[in-house]
């Protein structure tokens, strides 16, 4: 997302077109996710229809159990 400043407009206008969240990360951020762990990096976004916030773990967390 660091390089292209048309990526993030280009995902929160996929977000509209689908029901899932997205989960992105800019460089040197990341998730790192198993045996039951969650590791957040940095402060990934959270995007879903058009909006983006910041993801906490707990929302990680949560959106990993609806999966």
């Amino acid at each position: 997302m660091n390089d292209d400043p048309g990526y993030l407009p280009s995902l929160l206008r996929y977000s509209e077109a689908t029901a899932n969240y997205i989960l992105a990360c800019r460089d040197g951020e990341g998730l790192i996710l198993g045996n039951g762990l969650v590791e957040v990096f940095g402060a990934p976004l959270m995007i879903s229809d058009g909006v983006v916030e910041t993801a906490d773990r707990g929302h990680i967390i949560e959106l990993l159990s609806r999966a």
